[in-house]
C-alpha cells in the first residue's frame, strides 16, 4: 500500500480551455496542494488571481482562438498579481517554438511528466 503524500499548503490555479484536461489535472494535483483553482478563459482566471490569490499558476499556452496566448497575459499577472511565486507553461507543441517569456519559470510540453511538475511547483516550498 502506498503512502499519500502530505498536502502542501498552497493554492495552485490551473488555466485551459479544456475541461477533461483542466479536471484531470485538479485531481491529480490535489493530492499534492490544499486548494486547486481552475479557469477556462483569461477573465475567469484574473478573477481568481484577485480573489483567490494563488502562489502556484499551470497555464496552458493557447486558450482558444479567442483568448491571448499564455505569453501575452503571464507577463501582465505577474507583474499584478504579487501572489504568484511560480509560473508555469504547459504546450502541446515543442517548447523550443515558443517566444521567449522571462516572466514564466518553467515551460512544460504535453503529454506532462507529471512528476516533473510536481517537483517544480514545490522545489522551493521544500525548506
Amino acid at each position: 500500500m502506498t503512502e499519500k503524500p502530505e498536502k502542501v499548503s498552497r493554492v495552485l490555479l490551473i488555466v485551459d480551455d479544456r475541461d477533461e484536461v483542466r479536471l484531470a489535472l485538479a485531481r491529480y494535483f490535489a493530492l499534492h496542494f490544499t486548494e486547486i483553482v481552475s479557469a477556462s478563459k483569461a477573465d475567469q482566471a484574473e478573477e481568481l488571481l484577485r480573489s483567490r490569490s494563488p502562489e502556484l499558476l499551470l497555464c496552458d499556452y493557447y486558450l482558444g482562438p479567442e483568448e491571448p496566448t499564455a505569453i501575452m497575459l503571464i507577463p501582465r499577472w505577474r507583474a499584478e498579481y504579487k501572489c504568484l511565486k511560480r509560473v508555469a507553461i504547459m504546450t502541446g507543441s515543442r517548447s523550443s517554438s515558443i517566444a521567449p517569456c522571462p516572466e514564466a519559470d518553467a515551460i512544460f510540453e504535453k503529454p506532462l511528466n507529471m512528476a516533473m511538475v510536481t517537483q517544480f511547483f514545490m522545489a522551493d516550498l521544500q525548506s
